[in-house]
């Protein structure tokens, strides 16, 4: 309910869910937190810190608390690794938390972090699709992750490796359109990457020919 809340932009309702949900789940004994309960209260942490850490509402804002959260999931998910480590969901939720420190420390303009961060997501993630080639919300997670390490390249002016990302990332959009050619989603996502991968060549053109001159 908190969740749809805060989709609906109900932030002060969303935040109040939010807090009963965490006490709920801080109160479960040991016995109780199997691991989809683990994964739910990792969960819960994640929307919590989003909405602390990029909400609309000022009374509400409160980034080092966000992260705090974030990295309190990224805990809960640790130990779940450690105490399920096939599972394919405990695997995939850890490769997301990865992705929110990304996120953050690249809100912070920790720019050597964050691609640490996102580097270590595309890992986990590329692992699983090496079990699971087919599955789409695995190769639609690792388009965005190298997306996300394009820009954070590109900030730290790293364009070699940053059109490397963008490329990878391209190529993965594009095959995802090839095989849902309808999806909206998809085409959007090419497009924006297109346009992002033509500037990064550009650029790096335009550095090379200074280079020249000099």
């Amino acid at each position: 309910m908190a969740a749809i809340d805060h989709q609906q932009t109900e932030l002060e309702n969303a935040a109040s869910g939010f807090r009963s949900a965490l006490s709920a789940f801080a109160a479960l004994d040991d016995a109780e937190r199997d691991v989809a309960t683990v994964l739910e209260h990792a969960d819960t942490l994640d929307f919590y810190g989003d909405l602390l850490g990029n909400s609309g509402q000022t009374s509400l804002l409160d980034v080092p608390a966000g992260v705090r959260n974030h990295a309190a999931a990224k805990a809960l998910r640790v130990d779940a690794m450690a105490r399920f480590p096939e599972d394919q969901a405990v695997r995939f939720a850890y490769a997301l938390s990865l992705e929110r420190e990304g996120d953050d420390r690249f809100m912070a303009r920790e720019l050597d972090a964050a691609q640490s961060a996102y580097r270590a997501a595309i890992g986990q993630v590329e692992a699983l699709l090496a079990q699971a080639p087919d599955q789409v919300a695995l190769k639609t997670e690792s388009a965005a992750l190298h997306a996300r390490l394009t820009q954070t390249l590109e900030m730290n002016g790293d364009l070699s490796n940053a059109t490397a990302a963008a490329t990878q990332s391209v190529a993965m959009i594009e095959a995802l359109l090839a095989a849902d050619p309808t999806n909206d989603h998809y085409r959007q996502g090419a497009g924006a990457g297109l346009g992002i991968l033509a500037k990064l060549l550009i650029r790096q053109q335009q550095f090379a020919a200074r280079r020249a001159i000099y």
